[in-house]
């Protein structure tokens, strides 16, 4: 049988097919971002649809679902071939049922999905054999170690966390490959067990677009600037948003049994609240994150919030401020109930 190509693909749309197929898509700068459909992710970025040369293609940064056209797209996830794809669409007839009960596809969906569980959890148990941040931290330029000074970490306590730097580090953006030296955070669990590596790019090709895990995988974490105190074994908590934020206020404050957690993104900020319910907190979020600052503060129930113009981090750097600085701006925050 002959069929018109292009007259089929006309009738398809690529972002209506993975709807269809179980994404739920969000469009951000020209693109649509969402977790495969193909093999069920969880990566809520790792599945995206772009615009090149006037049309609209499709990559799966998570597995090895693949990537192109909608011809590709329903390959993919039907596990048919092109001659039995064009054959089902052949003369405007309707579109493969992507979300029929079909055993046989599932069954090859649930083993790929668990080969790539066991072949995640393989590369992060290498990943923490290796431990990629002492090499970052031991061979970090002198420029990284400047950075870390200039942002009010001095060199005992970069060594203390690990911290280091890299001159190049590659990462996506979209369809597309960039390089930027970065400065590297490894962030610790309970017990001093690095769970993620966090790379700062010093120079982002968006400069919205600040941060990249070591390692596709890996997740995001809250920062414990004390990783023995945990979440439950401190006396006060105070939580601010990033990294380098939790650490000046945490050698700012130098108070035994306060612990200072860096949220890395308005997200994770359930995760923290849960964890906290009920203890001693004073929430310094940024100033465009009073929102999340008021859910979580009720979320754990009496939790103080102080409202700031400026990042905590460059207030103490800039000015020099004190521990008695740092505990009288506690002191201001309201509680909410």
């Amino acid at each position: 049988m002959t069929h018109n190509v292009e007259a089929i693909r006309s009738g398809l749309n690529l972002v209506t097919l993975a709807e269809d197929a179980g994404a739920e898509l969000r469009l951000a700068r020209g693109e649509w971002r969402g977790a495969c459909p193909i093999h069920h992710g969880d990566n809520k970025s790792g599945f995206v649809i772009y615009e090149k040369d006037g049309n609209l293609r499709w990559k799966c940064y998570t597995s090895d679902c693949g990537q192109g056209d909608e011809f590709n797209f329903i390959m993919a996830l039907t596990g048919k071939n092109f001659a039995q794809v064009l054959d089902d669409l052949d003369g405007g007839g309707s579109i493969p049922a992507t979300k029929q009960d079909d055993t046989e596809r599932r069954l090859r969906e649930l083993e790929k999905k668990l080969a790539q569980q066991e072949r995640r959890l393989s590369e992060l148990e290498k990943w923490q054999r290796e431990q990629p941040w002492e090499r970052y931290h031991q061979n970090a330029p002198e420029s990284a170690r400047q950075a870390w000074r200039d942002a009010g970490i001095p060199d005992e306590w970069q060594r203390f966390y690990k911290l280091g730097g890299t001159q190049s580090f590659n990462y996506a953006s979209g369809n597309n490959f960039y390089t930027s030296p970065t400065l590297t955070i490894p962030v610790y669990e309970r017990g001093w067990n690095c769970v993620t590596l966090r790379h700062r790019l010093l120079s982002p090709e968006d400069k919205n677009d600040k941060y990249r895990p070591d390692m596709p995988g890996l997740g995001s974490h809250p920062f414990l600037c004390d990783p023995d105190l945990g979440f439950d074994a401190a006396d006060k908590y105070i939580v601010v948003e990033g990294e380098k934020k939790a650490m000046v206020t945490f050698l700012t404050l130098d108070t035994p049994l306060t612990q200072v957690i860096g949220i890395p993104g308005k997200g994770i900020w359930k995760e923290v609240a849960l964890a906290l319910h009920g203890k001693d907190v004073t929430i310094l979020l940024d100033h465009d994150a009073q929102d999340e600052a008021g859910k979580m503060a009720r979320e754990i129930g009496g939790a103080k919030i102080v409202r700031m113009a400026r990042k905590i981090d460059d207030v103490i750097v800039t000015y020099g401020c004190s521990r008695e600085w740092v505990n009288g701006l506690l002191m201001t925050g309201k509680k909410v109930v």
